[in-house]
């Protein structure tokens, strides 16, 4: 029989052959095609609730920022307290939800309209820590140096003004969409400047320097020794192959040897996993281990997201985990930080936290202070000795625990991540233009906070060159 169908198909004329072509070709296409609008569905809900009800700006503003173009194919409607997306004819839906107790929107699985923050008894906002010090950096007051001996205010002013400047190629979607730029120096803010609708108490999406944030909450617990760095065994669904062997030193340093695709496109792993799955874990254990754990460098949100988890398997209960980044990240001052979860309420660690253009400053400062905030060491300083310690697989010495390092060969600069930068130099680094810039040598933190796009039109490397060449006079 099967012999008899073979011939039959190899006698089949050559139109018919084209038909079969054309029709899996098809098939493939229509795949694809569908992949592209439920995940650039899920990210239009996503931001744009965020964008509007976390940040509580403008939504007609948020989506054409947010969104851009894509915005053709989409019906994006506000609602009471969510945001839901339609793509052409109806064929597929999106909505993401808004918790107002926590001040942070969930995006919910395809085709679903509830999220995990549906089923949650007896919710209350985080609880936070108060300090009865009003300066700074504790508080908002003398926090700004109008003028500094070392700092020349003329070429500050010209810098700050370039930032927010806006390439008149916007006809060709070229936008640099500078939102918030803080500039410090000796721990005070020497410069700080707002786009139109963006204010020094806005909350503004962190993209993957939330990656950095979640280090410190890791560090954190190990320092209360719930977990270790030499810990492994550390997923159920491992327990049967080689990657139990993986330890949580190899997840922070991105070096797991997990497959995963970190690109921006709506193919890749990232943005299945952040705006297809229903839980970005479910999605990033499941990827087979393409190299022995510790051989290759190879940066990844999948893996940021599975510490997340293991960070919540520390806890006894989920209410801990939850309160957790506000308990400990209200030492230093902060109040405005909002973390997000996917829907089976596990922290977005690769990418979703919210925070003044002050409270990512507060990053910055307790970064370069290696843990200590106002006299008190909240965490050790031998945590971000290890946290900035180049990964031995990194290429050009650029990645330590979740932070970005410009380390490379202090004797050839071309070998470093920046090569016009100083080589103590280190950053969280978001898409789109986020970073915390901290260069220890120079006393300097910078935050910026943008929607670039393409990453291009801004540049880090040159701001910061510019700031310490022509600004910094000491």
């Amino acid at each position: 029989f099967f012999c008899s169908e073979a011939q039959h198909f190899f006698l089949m004329k050559p139109e018919n052959y084209l038909a079969i072509f054309c029709i899996i070709i098809g098939a493939i296409a229509t795949y694809y095609a569908g992949v592209a609008i439920q995940v650039g569905a899920g990210y239009s809900a996503k931001v744009v609730c965020s964008g509007t009800f976390t940040a509580n700006r403008n939504f007609d503003i948020v989506v054409d920022e947010e969104v851009g173009f894509t915005k053709a194919i989409y019906t994006i409607t506000k609602n009471q307290n969510s945001v839901s997306v339609t793509s052409l004819f109806g064929l597929i839906d999106r909505v993401a939800n808004y918790n107002p107790v926590r001040n942070s929107c969930t995006l919910a699985a395809p085709g679903e309209d509830k999220t995990i923050w549906d089923t949650v008894p007896k919710q209350s906002p985080p609880v936070v820590s108060s300090s009865n010090d009003n300066n700074w950096p504790n508080g908002d007051d003398n926090a700004f140096v109008a003028s500094h001996p070392s700092i020349n205010k003329k070429e500050l002013d010209k810098l700050m003004d370039a930032a927010f400047h806006e390439p008149v190629l916007s006809e060709a979607s070229i936008f640099r969409r500078t939102k918030a730029l803080l500039v410090l120096y000796d721990g005070k803010i020497i410069a700080e400047r707002y786009s139109a609708g963006i204010s020094s108490s806005t909350p503004l999406l962190g993209w993957s320097m939330t990656k950095s944030l979640l280090s410190l909450l890791v560090g954190s617990r190990i320092q209360e020794e719930k977990l270790s760095l030499n810990q492994n065994n550390l997923l159920l669904e491992w327990s049967n192959d080689h990657r139990k062997e993986i330890t949580i030193d190899q997840l922070l340093r991105a070096s797991s040897g997990l497959e995963f695709k970190e690109t921006n496109d709506v193919f890749s792993d990232t943005s299945r996993m952040l705006f297809l799955s229903n839980g970005t874990v479910e999605y990033a254990s499941q990827r087979p281990l393409v190299h022995n754990p510790d051989t290759v460098w190879s940066y990844s949100s999948g893996t940021t997201n599975i510490l997340s988890q293991i960070l919540r398997d520390s806890f006894d209960d989920d209410s801990q985990y939850w309160n957790y980044p506000n308990q400990f990240y209200s030492k230093i001052g902060i109040k405005s930080l909002v973390m997000d979860t996917d829907n089976t309420g596990t922290f977005i660690g690769s990418s979703f936290s919210y925070a003044t253009g002050r409270d990512w400053a507060r990053i910055g400062l307790f970064a370069q202070q290696k843990g200590n905030w106002m006299g008190q060491q909240i965490l050790p300083k031998s945590w971000f000795d290890y946290a900035l310690t180049p990964t031995p697989t990194a290429p050009l010495g650029q990645y330590g625990a979740q932070w970005w390092l410009n380390a490379g060969s202090k004797d050839d600069s071309s070998k470093r991540y920046f090569p016009s930068l100083p080589s103590d130099a280190f950053f969280a680094l978001g898409y789109q233009g986020q970073s915390i810039s901290v260069i220890p040598s120079k006393n300097v933190v910078v935050v910026r906070l943008g929607a670039t796009s393409p990453p291009d039109a801004w540049n880090l490397e040159g701001f910061l060159n510019y700031l310490l060449q022509h600004v910094i006079t000491a």
